[in-house]
């Protein structure tokens, strides 16, 4: 279960973003013609991903990263490197599974799917989305394995939660959304099940959104979780995105990682 952040060694960074990481990224946020989502993917499958396998998107990237282990590197050290999105975890009943930690899929987010997520340094994915516009835009939350660039160490919790947050930023999936800063910006130690991570945290601004709910609301800004953990299936990742000022999907992406937990090895 996750627990309340402890305080992190320093301060919170705050340092501008280059966002080139994730997708991370969970975490878990799509793109559905040419308006913006995060986490999510062009395309939705619907139903429960179970094990089947995502399609790889790089012949170099296979499998989950490992400290412990170091390839020669075949390729030149990426800021934001796109990994393969191998799905090797199947979902337990009712939870969505990836990597080293599983959650409870929040109600309302009703849609599922293991495609490629946005997020960068991430394999075996498992996502769970609910509809802020329907047929345009998701929030998302997702889990799975952190997979550094093949032959470069992987650099600990809070540097991959950081790079990932990163590079998330940066991805193709927000768009045509005019200028984008980030805000509100927190990086802290966490905990899950008593295993240690770290957690980054922030509001995604932009400079111009057509994003309008019903109503005629604006949507102008997102906000972004990304959490990197240590679990004896190697580093692990839990990311989540939804709208600022949504209280429904707020409450649901709270609902999900209340209930995350760390599986077995």
């Amino acid at each position: 279960m996750y627990t309340a952040p402890q305080p992190p060694p320093g301060s919170g960074r705050g340092r501008a973003l280059l966002y080139g990481g994730i997708t991370f990224a969970l975490v878990f946020l799509l793109i559905i013609g040419a308006v913006v989502g995060y986490l999510v993917v062009r395309s939705v499958t619907a139903g429960d991903p179970g094990g089947t396998a995502g399609t790889a998107t790089s012949s170099s990237a296979v499998g989950t990263a490992s400290a412990s282990t170091t390839p020669v590197p075949t390729e030149e050290e990426q800021y934001c490197w796109p990994s393969g999105k191998q799905r090797t975890t199947r979902n337990p009943p009712g939870k969505l599974a990836g990597g080293g930690l599983q959650f409870d899929p929040p109600e309302i987010f009703s849609e599922r799917t293991n495609a490629n997520s946005g997020l960068y340094f991430t394999d075996d994915e498992a996502v769970a989305m609910g509809a802020v516009i329907p047929g345009t835009w998701w929030s998302s939350v997702t889990v799975g394995a952190v997979h550094w660039q093949d032959g470069y160490e992987y650099p600990g919790t809070e540097k991959a939660a950081d790079r990932i947050t990163d590079c998330l930023l940066t991805a193709p999936v927000w768009g045509d959304m005019g200028s984008k800063t980030e805000a509100n910006r927190k990086s802290e130690a966490v905990e899950i099940d008593g295993v240690e991570g770290h957690k980054v945290s922030l509001d995604y601004e932009f400079g111009k959104s057509d994003l309008a709910y019903p109503d005629g609301t604006k949507i102008t800004a997102s906000h972004l979780i990304v959490i990197v953990v240590e679990t004896e299936n190697g580093p692990s990742f839990f990311a989540a995105e939804y709208p600022v000022g949504n209280a429904e999907h707020e409450a649901a992406v709270t609902e999900a990682l209340t209930s995350l937990e760390v599986t077995g090895g």
